[in-house]
């Protein structure tokens, strides 16, 4: 167990650091540095998979960039918090973090926003990777902005509609 004071490394089942007689924590119930530090981790890797998720930008077929509703300053207004994000962001942001949220292989070099569900304010979005193969990424509208990936294709194939098509009246 590691001293939160001054670092030393001390026996597991050590009460005082061996160091610097700071007491330790651990089993009383309180969170030892290992765990402290596991926390720590995952905690940043959410704040950078928060941070990828908002720094893509969406784009429609044409390519030009969504703008906000007037009078809503420069973040549109959809009732979903990170797809307002995405939306304010450039195109090549966009394919960036859409493609990160597919997975590690997938550069995204096209992105398409196909519109929000209006029943729960879900994001859905349209990703093609330079590699090949497409994807649909929802962004739910959450605090976390949790994502769902599906392959274009399957989504074809199980008559759940297309990627890269705007949904019916948005």
């Amino acid at each position: 167990m590691f001293c939160s004071k001054c670092g030393f490394q001390n026996a597991d089942s050590a009460k005082f650091c061996s160091e610097c007689a700071a007491p330790l924590s651990g089993p009383s119930g309180q969170p030892d540095s290992k765990s402290s530090s596991k926390l720590l981790l995952w905690l940043l890797l959410g704040a950078i998979s928060l941070i990828v998720i908002i720094s893509a930008s969406i784009s429609n077929h044409d390519g030009e960039q969504l703008t906000p509703p007037a009078g809503q300053g420069t973040t549109p207004r959809t009732g979903n918090i990170a797809n307002d994000k995405l939306l304010a962001l450039s195109a090549a942001e966009q394919a960036y973090a859409l493609g990160a949220i597919v997975n590690d292989n997938c550069t995204g070099d096209k992105v398409f926003y196909m519109g929000i569900d209006a029943t729960d304010n879900g994001a859905f979005w349209s990703v093609h990777c330079v590699g090949g193969g497409s994807y649909e990424v929802e962004v739910s509208a959450n605090a976390a902005g949790t994502t769902k990936v599906l392959n274009c294709s399957v989504l074809k194939a199980i008559g759940g509609g297309e990627c890269f098509r705007r949904f019916k009246g948005q």
